[in-house]
């Protein structure tokens, strides 16, 4: 175990709080909303056990007990949302409009997500010390390089402190953000299913067509041949030809898809609607489709004899 702590709403753990805080000093103007942060209340040790390093002043530590000045730390969402001058260090809030106990902020922390990884309307958090705000129930946090392992041995620790004392929901914070991600995931499976049906029905008209057309003018090749025509010379003009319709094909399929994609912009994280890596995937993919679509039939006609392609209908 190399870090430990204590928290009362762990990230990724499907429970949060969020709750209305009052900035001393700068009243609400007419009409504006408070800040409504996630509030955790934590001990000394969380910010270590979760790499939480301050970006400004200081973390909580053993000093911070009952009856030492009420402090909290704040995340860099909130501090900038409220404090954009970068002063926040040093202010006070109250939990709440009416409260009259004053907090003193003396850090700021980077910001976390709480819920999932694709949260895109964050609200802040602060962060309150277990000393000074006590909670009935905590999470304990362990960052250790043992993985689940270590859970038994913690099992045995506690068991020898208190028999009683249970320890359940033990996760890694990867299977927490997995679970977190599972909806979102099924949603992508079966779209990515249908999207992998769409493409594949895409390369097989694709090869139908072209085929198809290929075979149409073995006629047109047995006379090419016969007045002198080289495989090279046929085959580059067929493949030619394929590109081209291909290639009409992907501007109006990209066209639409540019129109069409940013409505998957709630389902995607870290990746853009317009993501050119997967524009050119399928640019290439289908190019090669109408390539090898071209190319066969054109190859399996030209092995006719022109007399027989002559005949050919």
């Amino acid at each position: 175990v190399k870090h430990a702590g204590a928290t009362t709403y762990l990230p990724f753990s499907n429970s949060a709080n969020a709750s209305v805080i009052a900035i001393v000093g700068r009243p609400l103007k007419p009409g504006e909303k408070p800040p409504v942060p996630g509030w955790s209340r934590v001990d000394w040790g969380y910010f270590q056990a979760m790499g939480l390093h301050p970006l400004q002043g200081r973390v909580f530590n053993a000093s911070d007990g009952p009856e030492s000045q009420p402090v909290v730390v704040i995340d860099e969402y909130l501090a900038k949302n409220r404090w954009p001058e970068g002063n926040a260090v040093g202010a006070r809030i109250m939990r709440g409009l009416e409260e009259d106990k004053q907090w003193t902020i003396v850090g700021v922390v980077p910001s976390v997500k709480t819920l999932n990884l694709a949260e895109n309307n964050p609200v802040g958090q602060v962060y309150f010390p277990v000393t000074q705000f006590p909670a009935a129930q905590m999470r304990l946090v362990v960052k250790t390089d043992g993985g689940r392992q270590v859970a038994a041995d913690l099992r045995r620790v506690l068991q020898k402190a208190d028999p009683e004392l249970p320890l359940f929901d033990v996760k890694t914070m990867p299977e927490r953000i997995a679970e977190s991600l599972v909806n979102r995931k099924a949603t992508m499976v079966i779209c990515l299913v249908f999207a992998g049906l769409a493409l594949l029905l895409s390369a097989v008209g694709i090869y139908g067509v072209l085929a198809y057309t290929v075979t149409q003018r073995t006629r047109e090749f047995g006379i090419r041949v016969a007045l002198g025509a080289t495989v090279r010379d046929v085959v580059g003009k067929v493949v030619g030809q394929g590109l081209k319709l291909a290639g009409i094909g992907l501007v109006i399929g990209f066209a639409g898809a540019l129109a069409l994609t940013r409505f998957m912009t709630t389902l995607l994280f870290e990746v853009r609607p317009t993501d050119p890596g997967v524009f050119v995937a399928v640019a290439v993919a289908l190019t090669v489709v109408a390539v090898v679509a071209s190319f066969v039939p054109s190859l399996r006609a030209l092995r006719i004899r022109p007399a027989n392609a002559l005949r050919y209908e």
